[in-house]
C-alpha cells in the first residue's frame, strides 16, 4: 500500500479551497454542508493522509438530461425548479442518474449509449452526471471530490422531492468505479430513501474494507445491486474494483476478476495509481470497463444475464450450481430489481458467464447425452434448435465414448433458443479409423436455467462428422441413414437454387489426353475393385524425389535426378553395390525416420545404395470411396447431389466441390459429371480446402502447409498474375544501364534481346515493399559485368510486394512460378501441361542448361526463388538467399521455404536473425539461493554488472520466499553485459510489514551459454527495498537485506567456466 502514501502525499499539496487554518480539520460549502478530514474520511490505514474535497465550483458537477424526446442532445439542468420545469424532465417517469468514474467525463459515449438503450424499453429521465473537473486529478484527490459529487446529486434529488413532490423511490443512481461511491454518498445523504443504487465495479483503492460511511453499502438505498468485473487485488494484479460485497445482490460475472476478451496489461513497476488511467483507459482497464458494458447490454436482454447463487466461481464452473433455485435467479444488470428476493439479505452472491464481445448476453443450458453404438475415443457436440433460434455446437464430453454411458455438461449459448424443438448430435475423433465406427445418442436431455427439461431420443448411429437429428419423445420414428441425410439434401437443394458454386478449382491434365496411355481402362480402372476412372497426376505435380543414402553419407541424403545422370555420377552411388529403393505409402513422406532407420540398419550389415523415394505431393491427397445401403431402389441414376460440411465457422468461406462422382450398383456403373472446364475434366471425388489456378502457372492451394498453420494462420491465395504484374528486366554487358523487358510467356522477346545462350544467367529478386528498379539490383548487375559476361535479370514484382505482409508471403508463390516457367521455357520444349494451359511459347526450344542458372533472392525474394527451384525439382545450379525473411517461414516445412533441396547448391547470408517479435536480447540463466531467518511473501530481482555495461533489474521469482531455497529463471537482457563482475539483489513484497523482515542471497549463479558465473555473499542482511551487493566468496559470510535494499555480489573464478557469487 506504500504507493497510496505517495498519492495522498501528492494530493495534500494540490490546490485546496480551504484556508490554511481549515486544512486537516473541516471545510464548509453553502447548500452542501461541511466536510471533515477526520476518520473515517482520512487518517485510517486505508486513507492514512488527510485531504479535503475541492470547492464545488472547481469540481463543477453538471447534470445532462436526456429523455425519449431528446435522445441525441442533452439539456443541461441545475438544481433549480425553473430550469427543471423548462426542460423535458417528466415527473411521471423514473429518473436514472449515471455517474462516471476517475479520469472519465459525463459526455463519454458509454453514458449516452446507456441512455439510448433505456429509451428502447421505457420512458425515462436519464441524467448523466459530469464531474470531470474533479475527476481529472490525482486519484486520491478524486476520492475526496466524489463527496462533493454525491452531495450535489442528493441536493438535486431533494429539490425534485420538495419542489415537484417527486418520490425518491423513483430515483435510480448508477455509478461506475468512483461514481459508485459518489452514488453511495448521495444515498447516505438522503437517508437511504432513493429507490435503487447500482454499483458498476466500485473502485477498490481507498474504499475496500473501509467503514460503511465512506463507501457504497446496502443501507444507501432501498435496493443496492453491484457488478464486480475487476475484483483481483490491486497489488499485484492491478485490479481496480472491489472484491468486497457491498450490495444486497453482488454479481461476479466470469468470476469477477478476468473478463473474456480482456488482456490485462502487466506493468513491471507500479509507482502510483495516478498514472494508470491517463491516456490508456481502454487498454489497461478493460476488465474495469466491462461492468458498464454488461449493464448496457442487459437493458436489451431481459433474461440474458441470469446469475446463479453459488459458493464460489470454481464451484460454478464445476457445474454444481445449476439450475436456478425455486425462487429463480436474478438477472445481473438492469432487471436485477425484478428478483423477488432481492432485499431478503445483504451480500447475496451470484455467478455467471458472459460473452467476450458485445453482445455479452448468454443463456446457460445443461445437456445430458446417453450414447449408443461402438466404443471409441473422441468428442461429442450438441446444438440446440428452438422456437426463438438455433445455437452453435457445444462440446459435451471428450474422451472414451462408451455405449450406454451418460455424459453431461453445462454451456453458455450466445443465442436464446426458447422452447426446444429438436437437437442435433455429432461426434468426431480427428483420426482416420479404417473400421468406420458408428456412434449415436439414444437420448439427450436439455435443461434450461429455469429447470424446464426437454427430452429427445433416436435409434440411429452415425459415422463421425455426420449430423444426427433427435426429435422429442412424442415424435420419434425409425429413420434410415438416407433420412438422416435428408437435411443435407435439403441444404444441397438450397445451394443449387441460390446458384452456389461448389466447384473447388482443382485442375490437372485432361482425361482425353492421357487416354492414349490407357491409364483409365482395365485393369487400372473400370473394375469392381477400382470402379472410378481416375488418371495419375503429371510427374511435375507429384514431384517424385530420390534421396540417396550410402555407408559414406548415412545421415544426409544426396538428391538424384532421373533426367540428370551427372547427379548420380557426382554422388556416392557405387555401381558395385546392391541398390535398395524404399517407397513410402499413403499420406507419408520420404523424409520420415522409419525410412532413414531402415537404411542405417542395412549399413550395419552391408555396403549398399539405399534410395528413399519421396512422392509426398502425390500421396498426401484425398480420394474417398464408400458403400451404403439405400432403403429404396432409385432405378436409373439421373442426377446426384453433393454436400460438404465441417461443422465449424470458417471466416475464409472455403468452397469444396465434387469434380466427378461415380455411382455403381452391382455390376452396373453409371457416371455423372457435375462440372467440366474447356481444358478437361476435374479429378478426384473429394477435395479439401480451396485451390485457385492461373494459367499457365498452375494451381495454388490454401491448405497446409501454405496456410492454416500456427506460423500461417490466415488462409490466403496469391494474387492473379495481372495484379502482381511481375516483370523480367534483362541487363547484359551490352546494355548495363537500360534494361530490356522480357515477356515470360513469349520467348520471342528473349530471342530479340541481348540474352546470350553461352553465358550464365543470374536472376535477382527483391523482397517486401521493394521493387526491381531499385539501385541495388542494378548495381549488383554492374559489379557482375566487371568480372564476367552474364545475363542479369532483375525480377520486379512491386505490385505484389507493396501490400500487407501476409498477402505478399502468398504472392511470392506466383512470382516463383513465373520464374520457373521462364526457365523451363529456356531449357526444354514445353510439356503437355503448358500446351493445355494455353502457353504462348509452344514449339520453341532454346536448350539452355539449368546448370547455368543462378537465382538470387533478398528477404521474401529468397523464398520466391526457392519456389522456382522447387518447381524445377532442384535442378538449377545455385540459389543464394540474402537474409531470407523469417515471419511465416521460420520453422515451416521445406516446401514452403528456402531449403537445400531447391538447387544443386544453396548458400545463404544471414544479417538480421534476431527474433522478430520480440527481440529477446541476451539470455542469462540466473539461480538464486536465499538466506535469512523468516519466510516472507514477495518477489526477488537481480541486476547484472559486467565488463561491457550494467543491466536493469529483472524479476527472478515471485511468491513465498523461504530461506535456504533456490529459485532459477531465464532472463533476456537488453544489452550484452560482457564478463559478469558483480550482481545486485533486491527483494520486496509491496506491503507494509511491521516486523521489518530481512532477506538475502547466499549464492547467485549466472549462466550465459557455456559460461557460468557464481557470486557469493559477504554482506549483512538487508530489509526490503535496500540493494545488497554480493562479492567474491572468500569466507562464506552470509547476509540478508531489508525489503527494497539491493545486495551486491562480486565474483571470482572458482574453476574453469564457472564463477560463483556467494
Amino acid at each position: 500500500m506504500d504507493f497510496l502514501f505517495d498519492c495522498l502525499r501528492a494530493a495534500s499539496h494540490h490546490r485546496n479551497p480551504a484556508s490554511p487554518s481549515d486544512i486537516g480539520r473541516e471545510v464548509c460549502f453553502e447548500r452542501l454542508g461541511c466536510f471533515s478530514d477526520d476518520a473515517p474520511w482520512a487518517g485510517i490505514i486505508e486513507r492514512p493522509l488527510k485531504a479535503l474535497p475541492w470547492d464545488p465550483k472547481d469540481v463543477n458537477t453538471r447534470f445532462l438530461l436526456y429523455t425519449n424526446e431528446n435522445s441525441d442532445n442533452f439539456q443541461e439542468i441545475i438544481a433549480d425548479p425553473s430550469t427543471i420545469s423548462a426542460s423535458n424532465f417528466k415527473t411521471d417517469r423514473i429518473t436514472r442518474f449515471i455517474i462516471h468514474g476517475f479520469i472519465d467525463n459525463g459526455e463519454e459515449s458509454w453514458l449516452v449509449n446507456m441512455c439510448k438503450n433505456l429509451f428502447q424499453v421505457e420512458s425515462v429521465n436519464c441524467i448523466c452526471v459530469d464531474w470531470k473537473g474533479g475527476s481529472r486529478t490525482t486519484y486520491t484527490q478524486a476520492v475526496q471530490n466524489i463527496r462533493i459529487v454525491g452531495a450535489e446529486v442528493a441536493y438535486f434529488a431533494e429539490v425534485l422531492k420538495s419542489s415537484f413532490g417527486y418520490s425518491l423511490s423513483n430515483v435510480h443512481i448508477i455509478g461506475h468505479s468512483l461514481g459508485s461511491h459518489a452514488a453511495g454518498e448521495a444515498g447516505r445523504r438522503t437517508n437511504g430513501t432513493v429507490g435503487r443504487i447500482t454499483g458498476l465495479d466500485p473502485a477498490e483503492p481507498c474504499f475496500q474494507d473501509t467503514p460503511e460511511l465512506v463507501r457504497l453499502d446496502p443501507s444507501d438505498a432501498q435496493f443496492v445491486d453491484v457488478i464486480h468485473t475487476d475484483a483481483a487485488p490491486m497489488i499485484p494484479n492491478l485490479g481496480l474494483g472491489m472484491s468486497q460485497t457491498v450490495g444486497h445482490l453482488d454479481f461476479f460475472p466470469n468470476g469477477g476478476e478476468e473478463m473474456p476478451g480482456c488482456q490485462k496489461n502487466i506493468l513491471s513497476q507500479i509507482v502510483d495509481i495516478d498514472g494508470i488511467w491517463e491516456g490508456t483507459r481502454d487498454f489497461v482497464a478493460c476488465n474495469h470497463l466491462r461492468s458498464y458494458k454488461y449493464y448496457s447490454d442487459s437493458i436489451l436482454n431481459p433474461d440474458g444475464f441470469a446469475g446463479f447463487p453459488c459458493a464460489s466461481y470454481s464451484v460454478f464452473t464445476a457445474n454444481k450450481c445449476f439450475p436456478c433455485p425455486s425462487e429463480g435467479c436474478p438477472q445481473m444488470g438492469h432487471y436485477a430489481n425484478k428478483f423477488p428476493g432481492k432485499t431478503k439479505d445483504v451480500g447475496q452472491t451470484f455467478y455467471l458467464n458472459t460473452g467476450d464481445a458485445s453482445n455479452f448476453a448468454r443463456w446457460r443450458y445443461k445437456a445430458t447425452v446417453t450414447l449408443s453404438g461402438r466404443k471409441v475415443t473422441g468428442y461429442i457436440l450438441v446444438s440446440l434448435f428452438g422456437d426463438k433460434g438455433n445455437s452453435k455446437q457445444y462440446e459435451i464430453f471428450k474422451g472414451t465414448l462408451e455405449p450406454g454411458s451418460t455424459y453431461s455438461n453445462e454451456f453458455d449459448s450466445d443465442v436464446e433458443v426458447g422452447d426446444l424443438q429438436r437437437v442435433k448430435f455429432i461426434w468426431n475423433n480427428n483420426v482416420i479409423n479404417p473400421t468406420l465406427p458408428k456412434v449415436g445418442a439414444s437420448q439427450i436431455s436439455v435443461e434450461r436455467n429455469d429447470g424446464k427439461v426437454f427430452n429427445f431420443c433416436s435409434q440411429e448411429t452415425v459415422r463421425e462428422d455426420i449430423l444426427l437429428t433427435l426429435n422429442p419423445y412424442d415424435k420419434v420414428s425409425v429413420h434410415s441413414e438416407l433420412e438422416i441425410e435428408g437435411e443435407k439434401k435439403d441444404r444441397a437443394d438450397w445451394l443449387e437454387e441460390s446458384n452456389y458454386s461448389a466447384l473447388s478449382g482443382r485442375v490437372d491434365m485432361a482425361d482425353d489426353i492421357w487416354s492414349s496411355v490407357n491409364f483409365d481402362t482395365e485393369p487400372w480402372a473400370s473394375t469392381t475393385i477400382r470402379p472410378l476412372n481416375l488418371l495419375p497426376w503429371s510427374p511435375e505435380k507429384i514431384g517424385t524425389r530420390f534421396g540417396l543414402y550410402t555407408n559414406e553419407n548415412a545421415n544426409n541424403f544426396q538428391i538424384l535426378l532421373p533426367s540428370g545422370p551427372s547427379t548420380t555420377e557426382a554422388s556416392n552411388f557405387q555401381t558395385d553395390r546392391k541398390t535398395r529403393f524404399i517407397t513410402h505409402g499413403f499420406v507419408d513422406k520420404g523424409g520420415e525416420s522409419w525410412l532413414v532407420n531402415m537404411c542405417k540398419n542395412m549399413f550395419k550389415v552391408e555396403e549398399v545404395n539405399c534410395i528413399s523415394v519421396d512422392w509426398r505431393k502425390g500421396s498426401q491427397t484425398t480420394n474417398m470411396q464408400t458403400e451404403f445401403d439405400a432403403d429404396l431402389h432409385v432405378g436409373t441414376i439421373e442426377k446426384v447431389k453433393f454436400l460438404w460440411n465441417n461443422n465449424a465457422v470458417n471466416p475464409t468461406l472455403p468452397k469444396v466441390g465434387a469434380a466427378k462422382i461415380t455411382m455403381q450398383k452391382g455390376e452396373d456403373k453409371t457416371e455423372k459429371m457435375l462440372h467440366s472446364w474447356t481444358i478437361g475434366l476435374l479429378l478426384l471425388t473429394t477435395v479439401r480446402g480451396k485451390e485457385i489456378c492461373y494459367r499457365p502457372f498452375g494451381c495454388f492451394s490454401d491448405e497446409k502447409p501454405w496456410a492454416g498453420t500456427l506460423k500461417r494462420p490466415l488462409k490466403l491465395f496469391p494474387w492473379a498474375p495481372k495484379d502482381i504484374k511481375a516483370r523480367f528486366l534483362l541487363y547484359t554487358n551490352e546494355n548495363p544501364n537500360n534494361y530490356q523487358l522480357i515477356n515470360v510467356t513469349d520467348l520471342a522477346t528473349i530471342e530479340a534481346s541481348n540474352f546470350q545462350l553461352d553465358r550464365k544467367t543470374r536472376f535477382i529478386v527483391h523482397g517486401f515493399l521493394d521493387k526491381g528498379e531499385e539501385s541495388w539490383p542494378t548495381d549488383l548487375c554492374k559489379k557482375m559485368f566487371k568480372v564476367e559476361k552474364v545475363n542479369c535479370i532483375g525480377v520486379d514484382w512491386k505490385h505484389g510486394a507493396r501490400t500487407r505482409y501476409t498477402q505478399a508471403v502468398q504472392n511470392i508463390r506466383l512470382v516463383g512460378a513465373e520464374i520457373a516457367f521462364l526457365i523451363q521455357g529456356l531449357s526444354v520444349k514445353p510439356c503437355l501441361g503448358h500446351i493445355l494451359w494455353g502457353g504462348g511459347w509452344e514449339g520453341t526450344e532454346l536448350g539452355y542448361g539449368l546448370e547455368n542458372v543462378h537465382l538470387i533472392g533478398h528477404s521474401l525474394g529468397a523464398h520466391a526463388v526457392a519456389e522456382a527451384g522447387r518447381r524445377l525439382q532442384g535442378r538449377v545450379s545455385r540459389i543464394t538467399g540474402l537474409d531470407p525473411a523469417e515471419p511465416c517461414f521460420q520453422g515451416t516445412p521445406e516446401e514452403v521455404r528456402l531449403d537445400p533441396s531447391d538447387a544443386m547448391f544453396v548458400d545463404v547470408i544471414h544479417t538480421d536473425t534476431a527474433p522478430i517479435i520480440p527481440f529477446l536480447g541476451w539470455r542469462y540463466r540466473v539461480s538464486v539461493t536465499l538466506a535469512g531467518k523468516k519466510k516472507v511473501t514477495g518477489y526477488i530481482r537481480v541486476a547484472l554488472y559486467g565488463s561491457n555495461g550494467n543491466s536493469k533489474q529483472y524479476e527472478i521469482f515471485k511468491g513465498s520466499l523461504q530461506p535456504n531455497t533456490s529459485h532459477m529463471h531465464d532472463i533476456d537482457v537488453d544489452l550484452n553485459v560482457g564478463k559478469i563482475q558483480k550482481v545486485k539483489f533486491l527483494w520486496n513484497n509491496n506491503a507494509i510489514n511491521l516486523f521489518q523482515p530481512k532477506l538475502g542471497a547466499s549464492q547467485i549463479t549466472v549462466q550465459s551459454g557455456e559460461d557460468r558465473t557464481d557470486m557469493l555473499l559477504e554482506k549483512s542482511d538487508i530489509t526490503m527495498a535496500v540493494p545488497l551487493l554480493l562479492s567474491c566468496c572468500h569466507p562464506f559470510a552470509r547476509g540478508t537485506t531489508d525489503e527494497d535494499q539491493t545486495q551486491d555480489l562480486d565474483g571470482i573464478l572458482l574453476e574453469p567456466a564457472k564463477t560463483t557469487f556467494v
